[in-house]
């Protein structure tokens, strides 16, 4: 857990300006969980999206 804590405050400007989740707020679709990388900085984080036009994920 403390790993995860320190990961949180080292989060990186550019994987702070991505959204955690985005899901459309009308439909019943599937969503996919994706994992975002910042390389230099050797740190990621998951997120969430889900949209009703998306019939089929990869």
């Amino acid at each position: 857990v403390f790993s995860n804590s320190r990961q949180l405050v080292t989060m990186s400007e550019s994987l702070n300006k991505v959204p955690d989740v985005d899901i459309d707020g009308h439909g019943r679709f599937k969503y996919i969980l994706i994992n975002v990388y910042d390389e230099p900085k050797n740190i990621s984080k998951s997120i969430v999206r889900g949209y009703a036009r998306a019939q089929w994920h990869c």
